[in-house]
């Protein structure tokens, strides 16, 4: 069966996601000064200027002498995940109630802290740890669940309650707690989320396990943070 997730080494993309971390540090876990440092360089400086920025940052991974080592991660992650792709998407379908849509998504390996994803356009990615294939597959499941959210999801639910982009990321970033509840023998590792999240995400885990039925629990999630002004 061919695979939906291609995992493969890609420069160009893994610049973007150094820019998505740029972007949307200040809105996650707190980094290193010295990622702060190296985040503000970037935001200082032109388009051209950034890219050159990112080359020096990278050029130890990149190093056509260490090629070999790069083959060897990626090889290593395609192969893990090939383990759980089929089960993995059984599971999504279980969880949302839906028919998985995506025929095509790369994972892209990167050099940044943290991973962001595009679930549009002609190439769909998400980022994932260049160094650590069983990290990446964990990776991979968490991202992929956002994909679903913002295909399916997302802006209806947003409309329904009048909520804001915020309080919708917090929501979708939430909802991956119920991987571990139907996804955990796949994965290396619990999905831990945001300390900010732990209510909700609580409530999320309490509620399916009482419904199993994603828009209800979304539906409860939703009028909760919106009754409660949370992650305004």
């Amino acid at each position: 069966m061919k695979n939906i997730v291609t995992f493969k080494i890609d420069k160009k993309i893994d610049f973007k996601n150094h820019l998505i971390g740029m972007n949307s540090y200040k809105k996650h876990r707190p980094p290193t000064p010295e990622l702060v440092k190296y985040y503000n360089k970037l935001k200082k400086a032109n388009g051209k200027q950034k890219f050159e920025i990112f080359k020096i940052r990278t050029a130890r991974y990149y190093d056509p002498q260490r090629k070999k080592f790069r083959d060897l991660v990626l090889k290593q992650t395609q192969e893990a995940w090939n383990l759980v792709e089929k089960d993995y998407i059984k599971a999504i379908e279980k969880i949302h109630g839906i028919k998985f849509s995506y025929k095509k998504i790369h994972g892209i390996l990167s050099t940044a802290d943290r991973f962001g994803y595009n679930p549009k356009g002609n190439v769909k990615w998400f980022a994932c740890s260049y160094k650590s294939p069983l990290f990446s597959v964990d990776i991979a499941m968490h991202e992929i669940m956002h994909f679903v959210f913002h295909e399916h999801f997302y802006k209806q639910w947003q409309n329904k309650f009048s909520l804001n982009d915020n309080q919708m990321w917090a929501i979708k970033e939430a909802f991956t707690i119920l991987l571990n509840l139907e996804a955990s023998n796949l994965r290396f590792e619990f999905d831990k989320g945001y300390p900010a999240h732990k209510k909700i995400r609580s409530k999320i885990k309490n509620d399916w396990n009482k419904h199993k039925n994603f828009e209800k629990v979304l539906d409860n999630v939703c009028s909760y943070v919106k009754k409660n002004r949370l992650f305004i």
